[in-house]
């Protein structure tokens, strides 16, 4: 987008172009900061990270589910909420990501 003119006349209005665009751009960090007392007061998450954790658990569950599968390998996280696994292109004759992903779908 391009503004032209004199920017004076139009501080409001870019004002709020840059309201909407942080919007969108960025984690609403206030909002995000407060949820946890709004949920229940502090916490903590050490409960849920340690063995017989939820958390915990969940992870040590997913990582041996995925690696039990033949061709299927995953890194076990350490410290994130997510887990990437890789799958063995020869062995599933994966030659196209995007008929392997519409094949997902199916």
């Amino acid at each position: 987008m391009v503004l032209s003119g004199n920017k004076a006349m139009a501080k409001d209005y870019i004002l709020g172009l840059n309201m909407l665009s942080n919007m969108r751009l960025c984690s609403n960090v206030p909002a995000q900061s407060i949820v946890q007392t709004a949920l229940g007061g502090h916490q903590s998450v050490q409960n849920y990270i340690v063995p017989g954790g939820r958390i915990y658990e969940q992870r040590e569950y997913i990582y041996k589910a995925l690696n039990d599968i033949p061709g299927i390998t995953a890194v076990k996280p350490k410290a994130a909420f997510y887990i990437f696994p890789k799958v063995d292109t020869k062995k599933f004759n994966i030659v196209d990501d995007e008929k392997f992903a519409l094949d997902l779908l199916r």
